[in-house]
């Protein structure tokens, strides 16, 4: 028996996919993370005695870049019904991973329907809002989404450190207001100005049913919403379901992909400058398959943008492929990773989270929580074009 306290591994291949097994007299015990092997997708196999489980396949997960906790919402839609008019049922349960323990903690569980507001936590909703970290206030953000039958634009703040109701109304949900409802949007938080942006999404129909090419900023200053009126001409298309980021060595935010027609996504990759208030389209000969749905994080210790997964359409399989965009390529641009194999149980909605502290992009599927640590060594650029997707697998 192994000592308590201490931990052995040893690397199992299970389906492919590089697992490691920690033999432990305990559940809860901190990981080596500089340990971990490079270039591989490793599975985080500690025991948790609480377990959510992401049913839906689209899950709004963010982790503090320098701490240990990450943070997820409205996860378990069992899309079974139970509540009037046989409505999908969405949750407002909110869970906390802890990077240090492997251990979830439940913190708030899913309101009898239809909860919301006047309990003093959001309202159940589809994860097609959208969730972003604020390191100078220690806090993480959630704003917009849709029930079906409802669309939100209300944004809340997540304080990990707080007692009790761990949420904190910030600008409530007002139908056509400041910004517009939405869903399927992309934020991502500047911490140097202490701003939100809020880019793209589907305003739905009570709102003009368009997707959306509006830039808007939320400042954690005032607590409001101002919309970007003085940018360059050129600005992104319209477009719901991309993938954003924000590039924090080089204060930008990043979005790839999708678009507004459900059946001609996009491979775009652009970049929003919050000091000059202009929109640039990035430089990129050689792109990934065009898709929705995608994963995007940076990467501040190699200072390159990691972006995996996604789909071509809501019901076609996961793309299995990932890619590094480099701002400093001799000419900036895509170069195709080549792990031996993807995470299991990805979905189409899954988001990826880059954590500082140890160094290692963070995942959250239907099969756990999975690591990867990159190498720092870029690969020579991709020289292929893509064609039509391959490697899918349907989930």
């Amino acid at each position: 028996m192994p000592q308590r306290g201490r931990w052995n591994r040893k690397a199992l291949t299970i389906f492919g996919v590089l697992s490691l097994i920690f033999a432990m007299t305990e559940s809860s015990y901190p990981i080596d993370f500089a340990s971990i092997p490079t270039g591989i997708w490793v599975k985080d196999d500690r025991i948790s005695t609480l377990q959510p489980t992401d049913e839906s396949g689209w899950t709004s997960f963010e982790c503090q870049p320098n701490g240990d906790i990450c943070f997820t919402f409205g996860l378990n839609s069992d899309g079974k019904g139970g509540i009037p008019n046989n409505q999908v049922q969405y949750a407002n349960d909110s869970w906390e991973f802890n990077l240090a323990t492997g251990q979830w903690m439940l913190t708030h569980p899913t309101d009898p329907y239809p909860g919301g507001p006047s309990s003093g936590y959001p309202n159940q909703r589809h994860p097609y809002h959208s969730i972003v970290y604020d390191p100078n206030k220690s806090r993480f953000m959630l704003f917009g989404g849709t029930n079906r039958t409802e669309n939100f634009n209300d944004t809340w703040a997540y304080d990990p450190n707080k007692s009790g109701n761990k949420f904190t109304l910030l600008n409530p949900s007002d139908s056509c207001g400041t910004p517009p409802y939405r869903m399927a949007h992309q934020t991502s938080f500047d911490p140097t100005r202490n701003e939100m942006l809020l880019y793209s999404g589907d305003i739905g129909p009570n709102c003009g049913g368009i997707d959306s090419q509006e830039t808007w900023i939320f400042s954690t200053i005032s607590n409001t919403w101002s919309q970007e009126t003085s940018i360059s001409t050129q600005l992104p298309p319209p477009r719901y379901d991309s993938s954003g980021t924000f590039d924090s060595i080089h204060n930008l935010h990043i979005i790839f992909g999708r678009g507004g027609d459900y059946y001609t996504p996009l491979n775009d990759i652009w970049i929003y400058n919050g000091a000059t208030k202009t929109w640039t389209q990035g430089a990129a000969a050689t792109k990934p398959t065009a898709r929705g749905y995608a994963m995007l994080a940076f990467d501040s210790t190699n200072d390159l943008i990691f972006m995996m997964g996604g789909s071509v359409e809501e019901q076609s399989g996961v793309i299995q492929d990932m890619w590094i965009y480099n701002h400093n390529f001799p000419t900036p641009g895509w170069t195709k990773l080549s792990p031996p194999s993807m995470p299991a149980g990805m979905g189409r909605g899954d988001h990826l989270s880059y954590n500082t502290k140890r160094n290692v992009l963070v995942l959250f599927t239907n099969d756990g929580v999975w690591y990867y640590r990159f190498s720092g060594t870029l690969p020579p650029p991709d020289t292929t074009s893509p064609n039509s997707p391959t490697g899918l697998r349907v989930n």
